[in-house]
């Protein structure tokens, strides 16, 4: 398939040629060709295609993309990620073809083959057809069209310059575009050498007078001085010289290099590596990062190492705000000469004699701070050129340009950058001190150079004290601050760009999120219902005030986050923050209890009074649960702690409620403990009876589970506060709780009781998850008397497969455990390694270390029976570490005594003997009676 575009747009094979028919399938396709085998994103085609888009444009997008397809089949049209791709090689498309004999007759003439150069142009030119995109009127279409043109044109005269270098007479070509392009000054110094060469000295001087004339009574200037020089040097009957005098014409107009750039290395050579050849294209190579991240830096000192290399100047623009290339074409015009009086004031009219000036020569521009796309189109030579363009946006529309996104420095160049402006002897002396500053400036070069810079300015200043300013963190952003700017002057800019929602939601992130937040806690930071999460989001990472960490999950960096919690103090009012908190933690509420119902069977609102299974807005809660909570299991927590700070009680005692499930499984006791004593603390300020009482059963339960609870008395006060409250399921939690510590004191009357009241009063409240659960722990103790019967084991089956069906998974693991150690008690090991085996299974399906240790113990003796002794000192070794790892003591204890007695049977008695040791003191610390005693046994037996 070939492509033509240097004209009226046509498709086609060998000789046959077509026109798309719609304009929309014409516009789509033309800037797919501007950027072949490059992807396109959706956003610059609905640009491309319209100037006003309408509410389906994206769906007219895909339809006019299907359309294409049916015409240059699937594989040429591909979707990409961010759009899509034209598949197309550049011989293939008459502009690939240009620019490629073009490129060709520029080396025949360099290597002295001008004949062979003036026929490459030649060749190159017969390709133009008309005018490039002429029928596509929309804004970038317009650019794309203007900049085809301007690349004709330089082409053109790089090729009368060859026709003049072999004698040619391109004299009625020059006249045609001369009256075409009249403000043209370097087309209109070769048809005045043309005519002069040809003897026509009166008529190449009158076309200077006409041109002098046109440019003073049009645009109000005088000629450059490429055509003054020609024109003295007719009148003086000289040889005139066509080219343009850099050295009077070219300004360098960049600020001076940045005197430290460090841990840059990779960053340079990206740089320095695009910018190696020539070309006729204008190549754009954008840097972006956030506020601070040194993008200036970079790129100036970049464009001070290559400026030889541009003859045709060396501009620098600080834009800024979007609109800019207005005063840029302006500033940059008087830079080459232009008198600011003569700089026109129409947009259109200032645009094109920049593009005037600047066509033809080879120049580097230097844009920094772009807002936007289209500026950096706006004010990109047409003819070969670079631009290096920083911003802070990602500029995704900018599909012709290749893209760098500058990081946070680490720890080494953080240091680096620190010691050469404060000093290393002076950081060396303070080694510690020096390590806290680079935590606190978290690796933004601004924040360095600024600690660096008051640490120089302050010699009697120690970096100790200068950190303990950092470490306050009402007082960061100041330490962190010059009198001309500093971290929050920066961030400043970054904010005010922002749209209002954008603004609302970083500003009380800033004063909330204090770990990774996933999107949906935007929407709930703004608190308006049309606000679209998802483009909010995107407004702020493609400012660089928050970046992606995983799928759907952000992050304030600390000084982004210091810098917003400000903003909120002083734009937010105090309702305003905590009814967003509120909402927030409502959210992670919501998702907490989703996610702890549909993998646990547990109902934990049923606490206060809701019947109903909860529903979250965030869908990953429901793909998986448990991977949900293990991510999120610290952000949850810190609303727990949050939503106590704001006066947000019940969330959070309700937050600690929903969450000790996890915490257990987990085994984070210290976690656990923490929100608890938040939850308790909240509940009793705002005099919560019931809220007490579910965080009292939560502190017996953290114990209880910890394998050191003999005390129930915080479990006797929750059952006299919901008892009181009437509240069935708050009665049967507490005597669960009861029930469990009564089980580690080994008081089987009062664990039958107590469990026989649970049961009742959760079948009372309508909770059968807790009901199955109290019969599926009673059943040991029913038949105490009897644990041989076998109607144990058929208790067992019946409660492993009723808690199977509510969606109790580790409780059915536990049952399934219960039957293999009644098959093991029984020599029926058979049947007892598949309970331990589908036990484990479910254990590990569940990432339940602990539930995995206590199973390898019980594979560990079945090992040992069948005379595989180090397969199950293996196995309990591993348990022994798990436990560790999770600060099981219990466990670890239960592990000691495995061990120690499979170490016994191998004749390793010192071995043994200090493993039951410790497993026996352990027990008897923990108050483990019935452990001690097994231990003790095991000890006589060492002797």
């Amino acid at each position: 398939m070939r492509y033509r575009m240097l004209g009226p747009l046509e498709i086609g094979e060998g000789d046959t040629m077509w026109r798309p028919r719609g304009r929309r399938e014409r516009a789509m396709l033309s800037v797919l060709l501007l950027r072949p085998a490059r992807p396109v994103g959706l956003g610059e085609l609905i640009d491309a295609t319209w100037d006003t888009a309408p509410a389906t444009a994206r769906q007219q997008v895909h339809s006019t993309v299907h359309r294409l397809r049916t015409v240059l089949g699937d594989e040429t049209v591909r979707t990409v990620s961010s759009g899509y791709l034209l598949a197309a090689d550049p011989s293939d498309i008459d502009l690939g073809v240009f620019t490629g004999l073009a490129a060709d007759a520029r080396r025949a003439a360099a290597d002295g083959r001008p004949e062979e150069a003036v026929a490459l142009y030649r060749r190159a030119a017969g390709l133009w057809r008309g005018p490039a995109l002429a029928d596509l009127d929309t804004a970038p279409l317009a650019v794309e069209g203007a900049r085809l043109a301007e690349l004709r044109l330089a082409v053109l005269a790089e090729r009368f310059d060859a026709e003049l270098a072999v004698g040619g007479d391109p004299v009625p070509e020059l006249t045609a575009l001369v009256a075409e392009h009249p403000y043209a000054e370097r087309l209109r110094a070769q048809l005045m050498t043309a005519l002069h060469h040809s003897g026509r000295r009166a008529e190449a001087l009158a076309v200077y007078r006409d041109g002098h004339r046109r440019l003073v009574e049009e645009l109000g200037i005088e000629p450059g001085p490429q055509l003054r020089d020609l024109q003295q040097s007719i009148l003086l009957d000289a040889e005139a010289d066509p080219e343009p005098r850099p050295e009077r014409d070219a300004p360098c107009l960049l600020p001076p290099p940045p005197r430290l750039l460090v841990g840059r290395e990779d960053a340079v050579d990206w740089l320095l590596r695009r910018l190696d050849g020539d070309g006729d294209e204008t190549r754009i190579l954008a840097v972006c990062g956030a506020a601070g991240i040194g993008k200036s830096a970079l790129v100036v000192a970049v464009a001070h190492r290559v400026r030889s290399r541009f003859p045709g100047g060396q501009l620098h623009v600080r834009l800024g705000a979007p609109g800019g290339a207005w005063e840029a074409h302006a500033s940059v015009l008087i830079a080459l000469g232009v008198p600011p009086s003569a700089v026109p004031a129409g947009a259109g009219e200032r645009e094109a004699l920049y593009r005037a000036r600047l066509a033809g020569r080879r120049v580097l521009l230097v844009l920094d701070d772009a807002p936007d796309a289209a500026t950096v189109r706006a004010l990109s030579p047409g003819t070969g050129g670079v631009v290096l363009v920083t911003s802070r946006p990602r500029l995704f529309g900018l599909t012709e340009a290749e893209h760098l996104e500058l990081g946070l420095l680490g720890p080494g160049p953080s240091r680096a950058l620190l010691d050469q402006i404060a000093g290393a002897s002076r950081t060396g002396a303070e080694p510690a001190a020096t390590g806290d500053v680079i935590r606190y400036c978290g690796g933004l070069p601004l924040a360095l150079c600024v600690a660096g810079a008051r640490l120089a300015g302050r010699a009697e200043l120690p970096v100790a004290a200068y950190s303990e300013r950092l470490a306050d963190e009402r007082r960061r952003l100041a330490a962190l601050s010059t009198s001309d700017g500093g971290v929050a002057a920066s961030l400043l800019v970054s904010y005010r760009g922002l749209g209002a929602p954008a603004r609302t939601a970083l500003r009380r992130l800033g004063a909330l999120a204090t770990r990774p937040f996933p999107a949906w806690t935007v929407a709930a930071a703004v608190g308006e219902e049309e606000v679209d999460a998802d483009l909010v989001v995107d407004e702020l990472a493609d400012a660089q005030l928050v970046q992606s960490v995983g799928t759907s999950r952000y992050h304030l960096h600390d000084l982004v986050r210091l810098f917003a919690a400000e903003r909120c103090a002083e734009e937010d009012g105090p309702a305003d923050v905590r009814a967003a908190a509120a909402r927030i933690f409502s959210g992670w509420l919501g998702a907490a209890l989703a996610a702890v119902e549909s993998y646990s069977g547990d109902r934990p609102a049923l606490a206060w009074g809701v019947s109903e299974r909860a529903d979250s807005t965030d869908w990953s809660v429901l793909t998986d649960p448990l991977a949900w909570l293990d991510a999120e299991v610290g952000s949850v927590a810190a609303a727990v702690h949050q939503a106590h700070a704001h006066g947000l009680d019940e969330l959070c005692w309700r937050l600690a409620w929903v969450l000790r499930s996890h915490l257990e499984i987990r085994g984070h006791w210290q976690l656990w403990d923490e929100t608890t004593r938040a939850g308790l603390a909240a509940a009793r300020r705002t005099g919560d009876r019931v809220g007490e009482a579910c965080m009292l059963v939560s502190l017996a339960q953290r114990v209880a589970s910890e394998g050191g609870c003999v005390d129930d008395r915080d479990a006797v006060a929750a059952y006299e506060i919901f008892d009181a409250a009437g509240h069935a399921v708050g009665r049967s939690v507490a005597l669960f709780a009861m029930a469990e510590i009564a089980e580690w004191r080994h008081d089987g009357d009062d664990v039958r009781r107590h469990f026989r009241r649970a049961i009742a009063a959760a079948r009372e409240g309508g909770d059968e998850y807790m009901a199955v659960n109290a019969e599926a722990k009673l059943v040991r103790w029913e038949h105490e008397d009897d644990p041989d019967a076998p109607a144990v084991a058929d208790a067992y089956r019946d409660c492993r497969n009723r808690l199977r069906g509510i969606g109790a998974v580790r409780q059915a693991a536990m049952m399934e455990r219960r039957l293999g150690m009644w098959y093991e008690a029984h020599g029926r090991r058979r049947e007892a390694l598949a309970c331990f085996r589908r036990s484990l299974r479910d254990a590990q399906l569940l990432r339940d270390e602990p539930g995995v240790a206590y199973l390898s113990l019980d594979l560990a003796r079945l090992d040992a029976a069948d005379g595989r002794a180090p397969a199950a000192a293996e196995r309990c070794t591993e348990a022994l570490a798990m436990f560790a790892r999770h600060g099981d003591e219990t466990g670890a204890a239960r592990a000691r005594l495995e061990l120690g007695r499979l170490r016994l049977a191998e004749g390793r008695v010192e071995e043994a003997r200090a493993l039951l040791r410790t497993a026996h003191d352990r027990f008897a610390e923990l108050g483990h009676t019935h452990w001690c005693e097994h231990a003790a046994l095991a000890l006589a037996e060492v002797g």
